[in-house]
């Protein structure tokens, strides 16, 4: 019999623990369900709010889980008391134990990988550490699942360590009780803030908007937000997230149901003024997903954010995880979603600003994004450029002249972020410290260090200008990339 994995719970975008709202108007009331035995409920949800085809003949199984497996989704499973337990806790974020991540290696050895704020850091365990026994129960040589089982417990047990630490053993009494699992993790790079989310559990929205409050304390004047390898999680903290970063009432997710009815969800900062301003660049890989891949989408549709990276994982659609009348759990698909500009995620994945050969490259154009550096694509023949993935007007377009590209004197500077002042046939240019005037008559160019001439051209009452002129200048960056048939400008 097949059997998914709990590590599937990290890839599942959760919105309640029951079933309920106008979506999921049905025969039967709440009260009413919570009767049923919990088989029957497993057939009652399916029938009524399971979104894809199935062969109706499961529904004469008398085994939850077999029920599951026939319907051949892999993020509709069915999962037992116990398992439901840890569920539960794993979407809270919070647990009781000793307060680590361990690992196990080829020699069936179990260490410590991490230490949270915890019961084993505050005995004075390390990572690395290797457990040897527990409670005078001997570990290697016993599977994972037997080793962690003896780890666990309940709030107040105590467990008598013997561990391994650089080839010396030592003893130790531990007192499981509740840690915390952070989600939200931040720094500051010169003027640029970063938040990586690992996971959306209940405080990642809580912890968001004080991340953030300490980044624009510190003077942030762009943001990174990093969901690479961030499996998604609960809608409400997603929601709140993106209410951070998006004006009340944008739209940020709609969900289309079994009976074709559709729930759309806004943004709302519940209280707080939203940052809306920095400029802001989200990083997406293979394994973004679901509550992840929405956020982004949300924040690209909404033009809060660029989007860079890979392709995203394509998980569009959503789970309820419903406790039933035994204390098992079924998680269902019931629903599809979109993001609040109707991108179609599932099996599609997030749409990308740029696509680039390597992350590396992503990364660097996410922080030079963010730090306020213009990135500037120009087509011949399009009077439009590009002015960080955003398009703008250029007024006309840009000529090829025997082999040189011209392309508008303003709408490239002011892109650029200079100034740019016309008095009679004079021109000059002011971008940071550099200042640049030109003499339109004569195409003379003055930096006040050094004097020099450039071609001119003028087309529809634009002054148009060869594009090394930027590179020799103003210090630009220029580059042809040959297969895009484009022009790329770095300002500094």
């Amino acid at each position: 019999m097949k059997r998914k994995s709990l590590l599937f719970v990290f890839f599942l975008l959760i919105f309640c623990l029951f079933l309920s709202g106008s979506a999921f108007a049905a025969s039967l009331s709440n009260a009413e369900f919570n009767e049923l035995p919990a088989l029957e409920q497993v057939k009652y949800l399916v029938k009524n709010y399971y979104i894809f085809d199935y062969d109706e003949s499961i529904l004469s199984y008398d085994d939850p889980q077999a029920i599951a497996d026939a319907l051949d989704d892999v993020y509709t499973f069915y999962v037992s008391a116990d398992e439901m337990a840890q569920m539960e806790s794993r979407v809270t974020g919070e647990s009781v134990g000793l307060g680590l991540l361990v690992k196990f290696d080829e020699q069936g050895l179990l260490s410590i990988s991490e230490l949270y704020e915890g019961a084993a850091k505050e005995a004075g365990l390390k990572v690395g550490d290797v457990f040897i026994s527990v409670n005078e129960v001997m570990l290697p040589g016993k599977s994972m699942d037997e080793q962690l089982a003896l780890l666990g417990g309940q709030a107040g047990d105590v467990k008598r360590l013997v561990m391994e630490r650089n080839g010396s053993r030592f003893s130790c009494n531990v007192t499981l009780k509740t840690f915390y699992i952070p989600t939200v993790f931040y720094n500051m790079y010169g003027p640029v803030g970063y938040i990586a989310i690992s996971q959306f559990r209940n405080a990642t929205g809580r912890d968001f908007a004080a991340v953030m409050d300490i980044l624009e304390e510190a003077g942030m004047t762009g943001l990174i937000l990093d969901l690479r390898n961030c499996p998604g999680g609960l809608l409400s903290s997603s929601l709140e997230v993106v209410g951070e970063l998006v004006a009340e009432g944008t739209p940020v997710i709609y969900t289309v149901y079994k009976n074709g009815s559709v729930i759309s969800y806004n943004a709302s900062a519940g209280g707080a003024e939203p940052n809306t301003t920095v400029p802001m660049a989200v990083l997406v890989n293979s394994s973004s997903a679901s509550g992840a891949e929405f956020v982004a989408a949300s924040l690209y549709d909404s033009g809060r954010a660029i989007v860079l990276g890979e392709e995203s994982f394509g998980k569009g659609i959503m789970q309820n995880l419903v406790k039933l009348s035994d204390g098992s759990g079924f998680y269902l698909t019931v629903a599809e979603f979109f993001s609040g500009g109707w991108q179609k995620i599932h099996q599609h994945g997030v749409l990308l600003s740029h696509e680039y050969d390597t992350m590396a490259e992503a990364v660097g154009a996410a922080f030079a994004y963010a730090a306020g550096v213009p990135y500037i694509e120009i087509w011949p023949g399009s009077e439009y450029l590009h002015l960080n993935y955003r398009s703008r007007p250029m007024g006309t377009a840009p000529q090829m002249v025997n082999g040189s590209i011209y392309v508008p004197l303003r709408g490239v500077s002011e892109a650029l972020g200079a100034k740019v002042d016309y008095s009679g046939k004079q021109v000059s240019m002011a971008l940071g410290e550099k200042r640049v005037r030109m003499d339109l008559s004569s195409g003379v160019v003055s930096n006040g260090e050094r004097n020099g001439k450039t071609a001119l051209l003028v087309k529809n009452g634009y002054t148009l200008l060869p594009v090394r002129f930027f590179e020799e200048w103003l210090d630009c960056s220029v580059f042809w990339d040959a297969q895009a048939h484009k022009v790329e400008l770095i300002g500094n």
